[in-house]
């Protein structure tokens, strides 16, 4: 099954959240070890490219992490086993990172492609390298003797002369200070996200015809609570309340999703007496 663009937000968040399991509210509160999102670095890359991946974790102390990535997959309905072992491919990766080549030194994607393609739309119309299709990197990552997350991620194959980029951020403010500021316990923090000028670019879709990229932004905290957890489009920034009880730093960070691959993250810090 290849996924279009348009359908990979949906896939993203259900797939890392279902990884964490736990319901709506505690996904934005970060104990023990937690994934975030997958960086992809271009998020959409042509087919001779190579993609800088980087899962986006914290409280990683002793994880580890395995990779594997499918050419062509079957789709939710058949837990997204591969239609082939020969389009499954083990990735060897250093940390949270793994470079994913597909160009002849690497997985050489387009030989496969003429082996065993054409990969499919949800249409069941054939895609080309210019239609744009997807591939389906699966990473299992967490600490040996604690919490195990699997995250499955479409990238993004297309080659065209615009590819998305990821959404730059500018500027995290905790309380109107950038990346970190001061807090009593039982404050409540404004935190803030800015995005870079070019940060939401104008594409043609498919099916909706000529665009703007609207963000998505996720917020999250070590400690406390954030209210609203999700915000939207113009509305970029969240109220922490700090716990009474709480002693020491607070670590939080912002999500920010554009819609169809790119994404980007921010860390930012209460320091509590």
């Amino acid at each position: 099954m290849r996924r279009t663009m348009n359908t990979l937000l949906p896939l993203l968040a259900l797939l890392v959240l279902t990884g964490c399991g736990d319901d709506f509210d505690s996904r934005t509160l970060l104990k023990g070890y937690r994934v975030i999102g997958v960086i992809a670095e271009p998020p959409e890359a042509g087919p001779d490219d190579q993609v800088q991946v980087t899962l986006a974790d914290v409280n990683t102390a002793g994880a580890t992490y395995a990779y594997r990535i499918c050419l062509f997959d079957l789709g939710p309905f058949a837990e997204y086993r591969c239609v082939s072992d020969q389009l499954e491919f083990t990735l060897e990766g250093q940390g949270n990172q793994v470079t994913v080549d597909y160009g002849p030194d690497g997985l050489n994607l387009r030989a496969l492609y003429e082996q065993y393609g054409p990969f499919l739309g949800e249409d069941g119309q054939p895609r080309t390298f210019e239609d744009g299709f997807s591939v389906l990197l699966t990473i299992e990552s967490g600490p040996p003797d604690g919490r195990r997350i699997t995250t499955i991620t479409d990238l993004q194959v297309r080659e065209t002369d615009t590819p998305n980029t990821n959404p730059g951020i500018t500027a995290f403010t905790v309380d109107g200070q950038p990346g970190a500021a001061p807090a009593q316990p039982g404050a409540k923090i404004e935190l803030a996200v800015t995005l870079a000028d070019d940060a939401l670019e104008t594409y043609d879709d498919e099916f909706r015809g000529t665009i703007t990229e609207e963000p998505v932004f996720t917020w999250y905290t070590t400690a406390g609570e954030v209210d609203p957890k999700v915000t939207f489009g113009d509305d970029r920034r969240t109220t922490l309340t700090v716990p009474k009880d709480q002693r020491g730093p607070v670590q939080v960070y912002v999500a920010v999703r554009d819609g169809r691959g790119g994404f980007a993250t921010a860390q930012g810090m209460v320091t509590v007496p």
